[in-house]
């Protein structure tokens, strides 16, 4: 982490002084072409008066003053440059990106050998719940099968019974319905 910090406070300087390079070098641009300006107006002119040639010393003096300036804003920049490239050589990205590649393999190679695993369960979990499904079906079936059989056992017997019985209610009925008969006469009689 200490590598990246580094790395980023040194491209900030980098900038900086990439930026000092580049008004120095405008410096010199225009120094330059102030230069050129100045020698071709002296060639254009052969007869140079004194007060020129005064010119153009202060006009070179200013450019030699940029170049100066340049050179001074250049050193250090070069030497940033050197130390922010042993930096970068040393943060290691290579080996890093290495670590990292091996990294996603093994975990794509553990997820593979999971979900290989993943699948077979629910192939086994399938074929069980398919045991189970069959073994439940054919025990209700015979659960129903004997349940309708006891049903029609035990209809038969209330039938049976039914029958049987039907002949002590009528004979029941029969007893009472005299009984009633008799007692109504008797009551209309004393009545």
């Amino acid at each position: 982490m200490s590598d990246i910090n580094s790395l980023q406070q040194s491209l900030q300087q980098l900038e900086s002084e990439l930026s000092k390079f580049r008004s120095a070098k405008q410096i010199l641009d225009d120094a330059r072409s102030r230069t050129e300006t100045d020698l071709k107006n002296w060639k254009e002119r052969q007869d140079i008066s004194e007060q020129r040639i005064i010119q153009l010393v202060d006009s070179l003096s200013k450019s030699n003053d940029a170049a100066l300036k340049l050179v001074e804003n250049v050193s250090p920049l070069a030497e940033r440059m050197i130390g922010l490239a042993k930096t970068v050589e040393n943060a290691g990205f290579p080996r890093r990106l290495d670590l990292i590649q091996s990294n996603i393999t093994n975990v794509m190679t553990a997820a593979q050998g999971l979900q290989s695993r993943i699948d077979l369960l629910e192939m086994n979990q399938g074929n069980a719940i398919k045991v189970v499904a069959t073994e439940l079906k054919s025990d209700v079936d015979k659960s129903r099968s004997e349940l309708l059989a006891a049903v029609h056992s035990e209809s038969e017997g209330i039938k049976a019974l039914a029958a049987k019985n039907m002949k002590w209610i009528i004979g029941l009925l029969s007893i009472t319905l005299l009984t009633i008969i008799s007692l109504a006469i008797v009551y209309v009689k004393r009545g």
